[in-house]
């Protein structure tokens, strides 16, 4: 009889401290979601009058020490929505914001098309972008568009045809 009465007190402390302990756990985490980011909804989600600012960085060559270096930008998410490559693609061709930077992508350049297959990135670029010199040209493109998580490789033509220099498959730098 007291092995049976020290078994129940024993199974409701442990009930109590289960209850005790999801209710203190609970309550943290109530106050750790407290999250600031904002996330990219998809287009259903994302009404007219919301305005969803994100950060991404094009790369551009800073202009004393002619390294790539990163201009964050803020836009609006909705630009992302239907080509997200696309649209930033074209925004590092238009070139930096900043004086202390500059584009190594001429900025007639045009593309051609973009799209996206099996983590490999497909850019056609005109012929305008080999009026480009060294390799900045290349990699303010891929470790721009490698920023896109599901993006491993990319791979650069110029109207469809492989050029050199640009044989390979990039990965950022």
């Amino acid at each position: 009889m007291k092995k049976k009465i020290i078994l129940i007190i024993s199974i409701i402390i442990i009930i109590v401290g289960l209850l005790i302990y999801s209710f203190l756990n609970f309550s943290t985490e109530k106050e750790q979601n407290v999250d600031n980011t904002k996330e990219i909804l998809p287009e259903e989600e994302i009404s007219e009058t919301q305005n969803l600012e994100t950060e991404v960085k094009l790369f551009f060559t800073d202009n004393t020490s002619n390294i790539l270096v990163p201009e964050i930008r803020k836009i609006n998410s909705r630009e992302l929505i239907s080509n997200p490559y696309l649209y930033i693609l074209k925004l590092l061709i238009e070139g930096p914001l900043e004086n202390k930077y500059i584009s190594e992508i001429p900025k007639d350049t045009q593309i051609n098309d973009i799209k996206f297959e099996k983590g490999i990135l497909f850019i056609d670029l005109s012929e305008e972008f080999l009026n480009s010199s060294g390799t900045n040209s290349i990699y303010s493109i891929v470790n721009t568009m490698c920023q896109f998580n599901e993006i491993e490789k990319i791979k650069i033509t110029i109207n469809g045809e492989n050029k050199s220099g640009l044989n390979e498959y990039f990965t950022k730098n």
